[in-house]
């Protein structure tokens, strides 16, 4: 047996040795040498195998990894998406909402501004009509009253004490115009006696006032004081 020849095991590796005189010491690197050239193919079918098998399976592990975070993060997605859209749904109805208070404020606005307005207007041409109206029907009333003609100034203070309620003083003349021009009208009486009798309550104060209300209840009740 020759060194060239090749061996096909380690024990025929030995033989040869023996065989040829040499002494057998056989390290873990010269065997190791020795079965590399069929170890070494081995090694790499096994490598090859592994990678064609587990690399479908990381790859597919990836996918599913990839695909798990990809629903998640659509999930996340339409929750963001959800709530966005419910947020500008409640604030448009918020809006709308304050829209429409902010209009029916300012219809209500205008409902007021638009009464004074007219009230102003009234109170001013009231004002105009009464000072130049009130002055001359007066004169009118007391020329009217101190001429004799009690119906007509009965009728002037009438006018006047229309638009100035208030006023005692024409109240008192125009009933006792109405009295003065016929003192004998029983039908009278009660209108005249009801404003004096007003009048004395509010504090005002006549002979005029005094002495007809005397005549008229000696009228109604005559001898009553006997």
């Amino acid at each position: 047996m020759t060194r060239g020849k090749k061996l096909k095991s380690y024990a025929a590796y030995k033989r040869n040795r023996q065989w040829e005189g040499e002494p057998f010491a056989v390290t873990f690197r010269e065997w190791l040498l020795f079965q590399l050239p069929r170890i070494l193919p081995i090694v790499c079918t096994v490598l090859t195998l592994a990678l064609v098998i587990l690399v479908p399976l990381g790859c597919r592990s990836i996918h599913k990894h990839l695909d798990a975070q990809t629903e998640l993060l659509s999930a996340r997605l339409m929750a963001v998406e959800e709530n966005l859209d419910k947020r500008i749904t409640e604030t448009s109805d918020e809006i709308m909402l304050s829209i429409g208070e902010t209009r029916g404020d300012i219809a209500r606005l205008n409902a007021v501004y638009t009464s004074l307005l007219d009230a102003q207007k009234r109170r001013t041409l009231d004002s105009l009509y009464q000072e130049d109206f009130l002055p001359a029907k007066l004169r009118e009333a007391e020329t009217a009253f101190r001429s004799g003609r009690y119906l007509a100034a009965n009728s002037l203070y009438k006018e006047i004490t229309d638009l100035q309620s208030d006023n005692r003083e024409a109240r008192f003349y125009q009933y006792y115009a109405l009295f003065l021009s016929n003192k004998g009208a029983h039908n009278n009486y009660k209108a005249i006696t009801d404003a004096f009798s007003t009048l004395e309550r509010s504090g005002y104060s006549r002979r005029e006032l005094t002495e007809t209300l005397a005549y008229i209840e000696a009228e109604l009740h005559p001898g009553g004081g006997q």
